[in-house]
């Protein structure tokens, strides 16, 4: 399906705010297997995002930030021997326990519920 140029444009600005929204989920998302340097965490996330969600650095830290001062993340300070100290965030079990109730009321149970599959199947058909 082809959009018009009106169309495209209010798609964009849709899934930029859809993806702004996102933030929290892809930063606790890339922390859930192992702890990441900042680096890390945004080459998962435009991986895993199938190059759909970035943030750019700024934003990283200052979400970082704020989820270090509500305890859902922490880091370590870790040597560096050829510059500054790496900062190597992860998750608090505060964190892992919001992370995983985030997937299982809003994505499990809201979108891949059944009756959405079913519906996005039908549609997808046509």
């Amino acid at each position: 399906m082809e959009l018009s140029k009106q169309e495209q444009q209010l798609f964009n600005g849709w899934k930029q705010v859809f993806m702004k929204s996102m933030s929290t989920f892809w930063i606790l998302f890339s922390l859930k297997s192992k702890p990441k340097k900042v680096e890390e965490m945004e080459e998962f996330m435009v991986r895993y995002s199938q190059q759909n969600f970035q943030i750019d650095r700024m934003s990283l830290y200052r979400a970082l930030r704020k989820l270090y001062e509500s305890g859902l993340v922490t880091y370590e300070d870790k040597h560096n021997p050829s510059g500054p100290n790496w900062k190597i965030y992860s998750l608090t079990s505060r964190g892992t326990n919001l992370l995983e109730e985030f997937i299982a009321k809003c994505i499990k149970e809201s979108i891949l519920n059944p009756l959405m599959l079913k519906e996005l199947e039908l549609n997808l058909s046509k």
